[in-house]
């Protein structure tokens, strides 16, 4: 395995930090480098990461009826959140052997935001769709702008169907049972 392989591995596969990189690759093989190679700074393992995120988003997607996608924003840093799309063909589903993974999913976009609404959101899933085909299914939170452009997605789109994700809409199921329960709240602020 070449060295920018055994670099991402390290970070992708094992979950090193970026600045680990160099001393572990110096701990496992300092001792048999051959002379002239350079260990790696971080800022390398960095790069190479960096251009493996734009193939995912650049790289060619099938054309197909039976995309499913997942949509939600970032937490807002500073005046900007994201935009990130996630899809999957209904196809390559691995129910019921196994619980999805993130290894299963594609990125489908990913876009920075100053202000979002259910407009942005449609033109955002109409841009999304233009890589895919016209996703069969889309899944959120059912956050009030990502919901309504799903909506109006689905609206132009009739073969298209929105959902929650099943931990949000238990999570409201179990809210809407138990929220007027004393144990309920002294349950909600343990887990705050």
């Amino acid at each position: 395995m070449g060295i920018i392989q055994t670099c991402i591995q390290f970070v992708i596969g094992a979950n090193v930090s970026l600045r680990s990189v160099p001393r572990l690759l110096g701990i496992l093989y300092g001792d048999t480098l051959e002379p002239h190679s350079v260990v790696p700074e971080a800022s390398s393992v960095r790069w190479w990461l960096l251009r493996l995120g734009l193939y995912a988003l650049r790289e060619p997607l099938p054309q197909a009826d039976d995309w499913a996608y997942i949509i939600d924003h970032s937490v807002q840093i500073g005046t900007v959140k994201v935009c990130l799309i996630l899809g999957i063909r209904l196809s390559d589903v691995p129910y019921p052997q196994r619980a999805l993974r993130h290894e299963d999913m594609r990125v489908i976009d990913v876009i920075p935001v100053q202000t979002s609404a259910g407009e942005i959101v449609a033109a955002q899933l109409e841009k999304a769709s233009l890589r895919t085909g016209i996703p069969r299914q889309i899944v959120s939170d059912g956050g009030s702008d990502v919901k309504k452009g799903a909506e109006l997605f689905a609206q132009a789109h009739p073969q298209t169907a929105v959902s929650y994700d099943a931990a949000h809409h238990g999570a409201i199921v179990l809210k809407r049972c138990f929220e007027t329960d004393a144990k309920w709240k002294d349950y909600i602020g343990q887990l705050g």
